[in-house]
């Protein structure tokens, strides 16, 4: 279980998306944000103002899309409060398949604050690749005896977890976060960097493959020294990068490269 940082953020945007149909082309100004006690419902007892992971605040405003891409606090803070409440988060969360008990239930679960394993992130980033629908990860399949007999077998198990139209437009900011990343596949992504750089992530998605990438020590205290070697573009992203590359060019590979995600039928009620 470690620190999941940014890479908790689609979730969030995702049941904003859902909840009030927002546009990833919707602006938000960063600025300091506060929730006081009292504020909506998430029951706090002092003032929670969290900073941008540079401490600065532009003032200027950011689409969502970009914002999801550059990590910036002061937007998912904003997306909390609009919700106001952490219970529809943990509720998508809870059918993207992460164990409820795991969730915090404080504000700052908008920020990554979550300690998840690389199985629960991987399983619940499913959902952005395969419509909206949550795919359970499977390592056995099925256990035989010497005889032959099925001693042990595990069915697939999916559910829906987000409605097709936020999901395809959260699949449209998670390919602009990941920024094309020189590949023949349809890539979608976002990084990860914890409190101290001590751990770096990056989740891609692809229409037939998720790639869950950590970087870091055992123990916690072995990290990077500052935000340019210590983020989740430079510890992970490369490792996915490189991974993917081998993965297209392997022929026995079941992976179809020229896989493209799937596009609701009809008019989009949610602007792109």
């Amino acid at each position: 279980n470690r620190q999941v940082g940014s890479t908790f953020k689609p979730f969030i945007y995702a049941t904003a998306i859902q909840l009030h149909g927002m546009s990833p082309c919707m602006q938000v100004p960063d600025l300091q944000r506060t929730i006081y006690p009292g504020d909506g419902n998430f029951g706090l007892i002092d003032a929670w103002s969290p900073r941008n992971a540079d401490g600065k605040f532009r003032g200027r405003p950011y689409e969502l899309r970009s914002a999801l891409k550059n990590s910036v606090n002061s937007v998912s803070v904003f997306l909390m409060q609009q919700m106001g409440s952490v219970e529809p988060v943990i509720e998508v969360c809870t059918n993207m398949g992460i164990p409820k008990e795991k969730l915090p239930k404080q504000p700052s679960i908008c920020l990554g604050a979550a300690d998840l394993t690389v199985y629960e992130m991987t399983g619940a980033y499913t959902a952005f690749a395969n419509n909206g629908t949550y795919s359970k990860p499977i390592f056995i399949t099925r256990i035989e005896d010497k005889n032959g007999v099925t001693i042990y077998s595990e069915e697939q198990f999916e559910r829906q977890a987000l409605e097709e139209e936020p999901n395809y437009v959260m699949t449209e900011m998670l390919k602009y976060a990941a920024g094309g990343m020189g590949l023949k596949s349809e890539v979608g992504g976002k990084t990860g960097t914890t409190n101290n750089y001590v751990d770096g992530w990056f989740m891609a998605i692809t229409p037939s493959l998720v790639v869950g990438t950590w970087v870091g020590g055992e123990d916690r205290w072995i990290r990077f020294l500052s935000l340019a070697e210590g983020q989740g573009s430079k510890m992970a992203k490369p490792f996915t990068k490189e991974f993917l590359k081998r993965v297209e060019s392997d022929e026995n590979a079941d992976y179809d490269w020229k896989a493209r995600f799937p596009r609701p039928g009809g008019d989009l009620s949610i602007g792109l």
